[in-house]
């Protein structure tokens, strides 16, 4: 399992990386990036739980009878492929929507008004 637990390392670093990319729009950025990142992380969150559930489920398919296991390794291992698919678009997706909020507000202070008129 040394591969799963270095997605997973990747996918929490990504995670913790975007996080302090959103706090640095603090008071600058609209409210809905706020909540669309927080949206992402949850999904990030879930789609790795599910690959590591399916990861479980795979060890569990390798002890199974002789006849079936090929196809429980095949079942676990797309479904674990699939949650962690996820959870990097979600990164991806992420990325997108806190490099638009940072370039939308490329021209306000830092320490600026918590709210403007446009």
């Amino acid at each position: 399992m040394p591969v799963y637990n270095s997605v997973i390392g990747v996918l929490a670093a990504a995670v913790v990386g975007l996080e302090l990319w959103r706090r640095s729009l603090r008071n600058r950025a609209a409210r809905w990036v706020h909540v669309a990142t927080f949206v992402l992380f949850g999904i990030v969150v879930a789609a790795t739980i599910y690959g590591q559930l399916a990861a479980r489920h795979m060890f569990e398919a390798i002890e199974a009878d002789p006849a079936n296991k090929a196809s429980g390794l095949a079942h676990s291992i797309a479904a674990m492929m699939w949650g962690y698919l996820v959870a990097f678009v979600a990164v991806v997706v992420a990325a997108v929507v806190l490099g638009i909020a940072n370039w939308r507000v490329r021209n306000v202070p830092a320490d600026g008004p918590v709210a403007r008129l446009r």
